[in-house]
Formats: structure tokens, sequence, C-alpha cells
């Protein structure tokens, strides 16, 4: 039985992990996509890797605004404006990495959360 619970754990966790949900207005791994942060703001924080967008949550977390601020100072953070363009490199449960096709930024690969990486078409856009 505990086998079984495993294996159930653990397919579900891949199932999450690659994107493969069916009918989600999210792309999956290798499809395009855009950024949507889903309120009033014109652009959606991304870190430029994993610890930064680690640092970046925990100082939202915290309602540490100066934090926040001394990661973009420090370009760790990243501002890229809403509905930019981007390619699906990895998906995990709570975040994606993606790489910027448009834009000020183009090129660069950055990490955002999960939600705010929409198909292209989905969410108003």
């Amino acid at each position: 039985m505990k086998t079984l619970t495993c294996l159930a754990l653990v397919c579900a966790l891949s199932f999450v992990s690659v994107g493969c949900g069916g009918g989600s207005d999210h792309p999956r791994i290798g499809e395009n996509g855009v950024l949507s942060e889903g309120g009033d703001a014109d652009a959606v924080l991304t870190g430029i890797d994993r610890d930064s967008y680690d640092e970046l949550f925990k100082d939202i977390a915290a309602h540490d605004l100066v934090g926040v601020q001394q990661l973009i100072t420090a370009g760790k953070v990243l501002q890229v404006m809403k509905g930019t363009k981007v390619l699906v490199i990895d998906v995990s449960l709570a975040s994606t990495r993606v790489r910027i096709l448009d834009g000020e930024y183009s090129g660069k690969v950055v990490w955002v959360p999960f939600e705010m990486v929409m198909k292209t078409g989905a969410g108003g856009h």
C-alpha cells in the first residue's frame, strides 16, 4: 500500500512538473505563452535565477518593499512588461522558467510564478 501511495504521489508530481494538465490555460514545456500579472500592474517581477526568484518571494511574503527594490536595483529581479511573449523551458509546482522572446529583455531566461504564464490567447491575451 505504501509503495502504491508513493508511486501515485511521484506520478502526480511528475504530471504537474511537466505542465501536462489538459485544458489548462498555462503552456507546457516547449510552448509559447505570454506573461500575465492578473492585476493592475503593467509589469511582472521575475528572478534572473532560481535563488533570486526565491529571495524575491521571501521579500514579498515579508512585505519587505525595500528588499524587493534592492533586488531590482542589483539586477537580480527584472520588471518585464505584461503581455511579453515567452517560451516555457521548465515548469515546477509553483514556478516556471521561461526565455523572453520580445521586448527589452529578449533572449534572457527568468523565473516567474506558474500562474503568471498563460497560453497565447488565454486570459484575455
